[in-house]
């Protein structure tokens, strides 16, 4: 939908115009996982109208010729990472994202909500997601592993996260984290 689906991948999608100037990737049945060794993310998503699904789909980010924190290539405080929510409603259904230097999905502000459905975020080099500043993320079977700082980190006041029979395991500090205010209830 709109605002959604940034990134040079090396997946064989096409994009097609739709009605009301709105673009969509359509991936064909044998595309199964977007790849990019670029500094940007593979999707993006910050309209508050936006109502993306993902459905069976693996994003992996692997950009490994640049250090994590070279300002140089991108503006001060800003993260690597796979998928960067700021706004909409983005679902995740049975998909897997990975960053080999960064995050896996960054999600922020109070604009942006996100539910992740029997979906892993692993391999990250950071956390696999981090939730930011008043963002909502809302977790059902899904597993946060193997990545190089948090599986879930969730910051400041307004932040809300609820995970539902998830999977948190050797991550390299802790499964999940919560600071500065932020809500975080795992059940």
């Amino acid at each position: 939908g709109d605002g959604a689906g940034e990134g040079k991948g090396k997946g064989n999608g096409r994009k097609e115009g739709m009605d009301k100037g709105e673009t969509v990737w359509t991936l064909r049945k044998k595309d199964t996982c977007v790849f990019a060794s670029e500094v940007w993310p593979l999707l993006v998503c910050y309209q508050e109208v936006a109502d993306v699904r993902l459905v069976a789909l693996k994003l992996l980010h692997d950009f490994t010729q640049i250090p994590i924190y070279d300002r140089r290539l991108k503006p001060k405080d800003t993260w690597t990472r796979c998928v960067h929510i700021t706004g909409g409603k983005v679902v995740f259904a049975s998909c897997s994202v990975a960053c080999h230097v960064g995050v896996g999905m960054l999600v922020e502000g109070a604009d942006a909500r996100v539910q992740c459905v029997r979906s892993r975020f692993s391999d990250c080099g950071v956390d696999g997601i981090a939730v930011l500043d008043g963002a909502h993320v809302q977790m059902e079977g899904s597993e946060l592993s193997r990545n190089g700082a948090n599986g879930l980190y969730v910051r400041g006041a307004g932040s809300h996260v609820r995970a539902s029979g998830s999977r948190f395991y050797h991550n390299a500090w802790q499964g999940a984290t919560a600071v500065q205010g932020a809500y975080l209830h795992i059940f």
